[in-house]
């Protein structure tokens, strides 16, 4: 089952990064959301995280697009 996330994860996410006060040593770099969010311990309502997609990029499957595929 795909992990669907609740409008509040991102926003929780954004919150999290904000609030760090070593951000600069982010800027410039791509990541991949849920292991940021997983850095910052941020979860979904129900306590859930969802798993990163490079796991299953390497294995050659497909995805689609999704909340967890954004850079930021």
């Amino acid at each position: 089952m795909h992990f669907q996330a609740k409008p509040l994860w991102p926003q929780a996410l954004v919150a999290a990064l904000a609030w760090d006060p070593d951000i600069m040593t982010r800027s410039g770099g791509t990541f991949i959301v849920v292991e940021v969010a997983r850095d910052y311990g941020v979860t979904d309502v129900d306590g859930k995280i969802p798993a990163s997609l490079r796991a299953g990029r390497r294995s050659g499957r497909r995805f689609s697009t999704s909340v967890t595929d954004c850079i930021i």
